[in-house]
């Protein structure tokens, strides 16, 4: 079984089949104790649903929270599960635009989702695991430069697609001046790596449960990570969806309302001592 260890000081809560564990700890000294909550939303590409994030956007902007976005530079122009080779499309100007306002204003915090979010295998789905170092190296540097362009600002996290990375991933990762890792609690580390581990834990339907839980260990500064998608929305898929945007908008206040619970990106959170 991989395992994965954690380089920053963060417990991290998981929620999983109902049942409450503690995914991981460690402390973290701070002048004062809540619970951070950190909402990364992934896949935004040039064929996600531009309305969806508009609207999430805004709902940020209006609590003057931030949010972290993992960005597809080069969204591939048919199956993300097909590995045949495939035109890729880049950002379109709107795309670019929505990003970079929702970055300036200091709402949006981006990270980068894959190169083109397309599996290299059709048994497996992954785009980084199982590829060679100077391949991932090649798309790390690429991905990277183009939103480093878009953005005129470093982009120092990577969430990698399927949540599914290697050794080779962590290696060219640092090479390529990355930071920090968002995957999932099972995954391989090394001690000899550098990176933060910052892995999403737990679902839309399960931030309440683990705001909860978290409140016991206090003393920890505990993280929450919560990770979802446009497909968890009802709106934009009636059959996987598990909230409506009206649902989720409640969700929001409700956390906001919360004095001992804090709202942070990723980048936020590895920044602190």
């Amino acid at each position: 079984m991989r395992t994965i260890s954690f380089h920053r000081t963060a417990l991290i809560i998981l929620f999983l089949f109902v049942t409450l564990t503690i995914a991981g700890c460690a402390l973290r000294p701070a002048p004062q104790n809540y619970v951070t909550v950190v909402f990364r939303f992934d896949d935004y590409s040039s064929t996600s649903a531009t309305a969806l994030e508009r609207r999430i956007i805004d709902l940020f902007s209006r609590y003057q929270a931030p949010i972290t976005f993992g960005v597809i530079p080069f969204a591939c122009a048919d199956d993300i599960h097909d590995p045949a080779p495939q035109e890729t499309i880049p950002l379109d100007p709107s795309k670019i635009d929505l990003l970079k306002s929702a970055y300036d204003d200091g709402i949006l915090d981006v990270g980068l989702h894959g190169y083109s979010h397309q599996t290299i295998s059709k048994d497996y789905y992954s785009e980084f695991e199982g590829l060679d170092y100077d391949r991932q190296l090649a798309k790390l540097n690429k991905g990277k430069a183009y939103l480093e362009e878009i953005l005129d600002a470093p982009v120092s996290t990577v969430v990698p697609p399927w949540n599914r990375y290697d050794l080779n991933t962590l290696k060219a990762l640092e090479t390529a001046g990355f930071t920090t890792i968002s995957a999932e609690l099972k995954g391989i580390s090394t001690e000899k790596s550098n990176l933060d581990f910052l892995p999403a834990t737990c679902s839309i339907a399960q931030v309440r449960d683990c705001v909860d839980t978290a409140r016991a260990d206090l003393d920890r500064q505990p993280v929450v990570v919560m990770l979802f998608h446009e497909y968890d929305f009802k709106e934009i898929d009636e059959r996987r969806g598990r909230t409506t945007f009206q649902e989720f908008s409640a969700l929001v206040a409700w956390i906001d309302n919360q004095p001992d619970v804090r709202l942070r990106s990723i980048r936020q959170v590895s920044e602190l001592p």
